[in-house]
């Protein structure tokens, strides 16, 4: 939940994760599902036995670090080559929080056109999932993709903010003139 994230409780990807049944209520077409199967960057050496069957991906990397980006591009590379059903591949810029701290990848070109020229197919979106920012951003764009409807919207919050919400950007503008605390508080 946003506004929830603690670092101590915070453990990464190590092995294939399934998450079944991402609900997602949307305005006029009824409530979507999604499976949603969470593979670790190491695990794309023996990706093609995951990908084979997947209808759209979402790959995200960590703005902070270079290496993640590359490891991204491998993803797409890796999709377009072994996911013949996947018809739509949204990359995802986390870590937007820090505000151009400690961005990697801020020496380069900005992610967006990074995206564009190394994965052509692939929509880019910056988010942070340590605040919940744009999260549902990617997931809306399935819906739309999937429902050949460019103008739906989400009917409700699903338990996540939504872009535009002023509560939201009020809490989002907060967030970021806060200073972090110092890593032994």
């Amino acid at each position: 939940m946003p506004g929830e994230f603690r670092e101590e409780y915070y453990v990464p990807t190590m092995d294939v994760e399934v998450t079944e049944q991402l609900h997602f209520d949307t305005d006029r077409r009824g409530g979507i599902l999604f499976n949603v199967w969470d593979i670790p960057s190491a695990r794309s050496a023996d990706a093609a036995e995951y990908l084979n069957n997947a209808d759209a991906a979402i790959i995200v990397f960590d703005l902070a670090r270079n290496a993640t980006h590359d490891k991204a591009i491998e993803w797409h590379r890796n999709l377009t080559l072994n996911a013949s059903n996947c018809s739509i591949i949204i990359l995802c810029g986390n870590k937007m929080d820090l505000d151009g701290q400690n961005h990697e990848t801020k020496a380069r070109e900005p992610p967006s056109i990074i995206a564009q020229q190394t994965c052509g197919n692939a929509q880019y979106y910056a988010i942070s999932t340590k605040f919940g920012h744009n999260i549902e951003a990617p997931f809306l764009r399935l819906c739309q993709h999937f429902l050949a409807d460019p103008s739906l919207k989400f009917a409700s919050h699903c338990g996540l903010p939504m872009a535009g919400d002023r509560d939201t950007e009020i809490d989002w503008e907060c967030a970021a003139k806060s200073p972090l605390p110092d890593e032994d508080d």
